[in-house]
């Protein structure tokens, strides 16, 4: 379901920035 993997991708995101403090920063 697209939906559904939209909203893991989001909060794999979150997580990701909550984790990094700016994503613009953060390395993949």
């Amino acid at each position: 379901n697209g939906l559904l993997s939209s909203i893991v991708v989001f909060e794999a995101l979150t997580n990701a920035y909550a984790k990094c403090g700016n994503i613009e920063l953060c390395e993949k």
